[in-house]
């Protein structure tokens, strides 16, 4: 995937377990709550500050220690749309299938 043409990405929007940064050895000490706690001043600028790139792949990727937060429809609805305007995306589901990434 991080070979493809095109920028991709990779979000990892489970809370509860959140393996991405484990598994791919990210270092970003920024996290999806923290973008999620600024999703209205988000930006082209500030983005770029949530995510580790590995070749055409942009990962966006939780932190350890942070489960079982939960994540508001109403908090995550500016981020998903400045992801849809600028990736063709992938989104890592919680094996919950947690409300804010239905429908």
């Amino acid at each position: 995937m991080s070979r493809r043409p095109n920028a991709r990405l990779l979000s990892d929007f489970d809370l509860n377990s959140g393996m991405m940064r484990f598994l791919l050895n990210l270092r970003n000490e920024y996290s999806v709550i923290d973008a999620v706690e600024h999703s209205l001043q988000i930006d082209e600028n500030l983005w770029p500050n949530w995510l580790t790139s590995i070749d055409q792949l942009d990962v966006f990727a939780r932190r350890p220690g942070e489960s079982n937060l939960r994540i508001e429809s109403t908090q995550i609805r500016n981020l998903v749309e400045f992801m849809r305007r600028n990736y063709e995306r992938w989104l890592h589901l919680s094996g919950n299938l947690e409300r804010y990434l239905m429908g």
